[in-house]
């Protein structure tokens, strides 16, 4: 007859369930990754927000910009294909976008500057409300 080792059963047994929490962790960890990179697959590669939402992450140019412009970035950059401030609509980079009646227009030499000073070819940052309206513009002027 055979005789059976209890602590050597007691010990394998712990060992599996040390193997199996191991593996449900790794697959938490796994999952929890994958969710994460999906995040950042949804946002538009331009800069522009996506359809559904208004994203969270902000575009900064790689050049010093005065201290008054945001520090955080812009929610899209582009130059001015048309813009007409009286009839409120701007196009850049070829997307139509509608000027907030209160928005407002900054360039490196005026923090409240008219909106007549932007121009077509102009580069620009802007800002986007919950709506998907500019509320502000900012002239991009590179500083060397």
């Amino acid at each position: 007859m055979y005789k059976i080792n209890v602590p050597f059963i007691g010990n394998i047994r712990r060992l599996v369930f040390l193997f199996y929490t191991i593996l449900f962790f790794s697959v938490i960890c796994i999952a929890d990754t994958g969710l994460a990179q999906e995040a950042d697959d949804i946002e538009s590669p331009t800069g522009q927000a996506s359809d559904e939402t208004i994203s969270p992450r902000k575009v900064k140019p790689e050049w010093k910009m005065p201290d008054f412009y945001p520090s955080d970035g812009f929610d899209g950059m582009g130059l001015i294909n048309d813009i007409a401030v009286n009839d409120g609509i701007a196009v850049i980079n070829d997307s139509e976008f509608k000027l907030s009646p209160y928005a407002e227009y900054h360039t490196p030499t005026y923090r409240y500057a008219p909106g007549a000073l932007f121009k077509k070819g102009d580069k620009v940052g802007y800002i986007l409300d919950s709506e998907k309206n500019i509320t502000s513009m900012w002239l991009i002027v590179i500083q060397r």
